[in-house]
């Protein structure tokens, strides 16, 4: 599926997740002993089992992923509306959630494209923020785009109307998920969550499909039905922890390479 059609300022709010994978191939490891002291830095409950060191290795955003992903674990360990609807799809929910694997799509777009549509309405297409497939088993993927709204808080615009134009980037645009701005722990959660309800078909297929955006918009607005108030607590634990540079050593990359094969 190819990013969607912001029409409307609902579609311009709409999460856009995407349900193919992508394989990364990981360039560099990080030395052993800074993933133990990330680990003992984060103020995370559950072990440093393989897939916390794995996001790890990725530097800054990975310890990010894995925040959110502890906060997650801890979300489906509570008895609360959130973690009774995935129960209703997976008994196993918080296992199942705990095998997924992450990747970080360091290629992924970036930009927004600005689209002119009949009736002299304006489109945009905005990045892809995290894709994976619909009702699949334990040990399956997340892919999270790196320039997307998981991670950044806006991108710049493009008109290919004006492509003569040395630099055809003439505005900046926020991103968000749902309700909430990019970037931030609430659509961090979100993003997840949303995943997660495809990996155990809570909800319906949003990719190549007709009138996916609207399909997305539907899918995020009953994900925040059953898991707004636990995505703001937890938010707000993410926000208690200690900042990425206090976690991190010096000598730990913030990012470490990575290299996207064609999907």
């Amino acid at each position: 599926m190819v990013p969607a059609l912001k029409i409307s300022a609902l579609l311009f709010t709409a999460t856009l997740f995407l349900a193919f994978r992508s394989t990364l191939t990981e360039a560099q490891s990080v030395p052993r002993a800074n993933l133990k002291f990330a680990a003992r830095s984060d103020v995370a409950t559950s072990a440093l089992d393989d897939t916390a060191e794995a996001l790890l290795a990725h530097g800054k955003p990975g310890l990010v992923v894995q925040q959110v992903r502890s906060e997650v674990l801890a979300l489906l360990s509570e008895t609360n509306s959130c973690s009774d609807w995935f129960l209703s799809a997976e008994p196993e929910a918080k296992e199942k959630f705990r095998s997924l694997h992450f990747e970080i799509d360091r290629a992924g777009p970036g930009e927004i494209l600005k689209v002119d549509e009949p009736q002299s309405q304006t489109g945009y297409y905005h990045p892809y923020i995290a894709r994976t497939r619909q009702a699949v088993g334990p040990g399956s993927t997340i892919t999270l785009n790196a320039n997307g709204a998981f991670f950044k808080a806006g991108a710049l615009v493009r008109d290919p109307a004006r492509p003569a134009e040395r630099n055809s980037y003439v505005t900046f645009k926020a991103l968000s998920v749902g309700n909430y701005t990019g970037g931030t722990p609430e659509a961090r959660l979100l993003t997840v969550l949303h995943e997660f309800g495809h990996i155990v078909d809570l909800l319906p297929v949003d990719a190549d499909v007709p009138s996916a955006p609207f399909v997305s918009v539907k899918n995020t607005q009953l994900v925040l039905q059953h898991c707004d108030s636990q995505i703001h607590t937890h938010a707000k634990r993410l926000r208690q922890r200690p900042s990425l540079d206090k976690l991190l050593p010096p000598n730990l990359p913030s990012g470490v390479p990575l290299q996207a094969s064609n999907p």
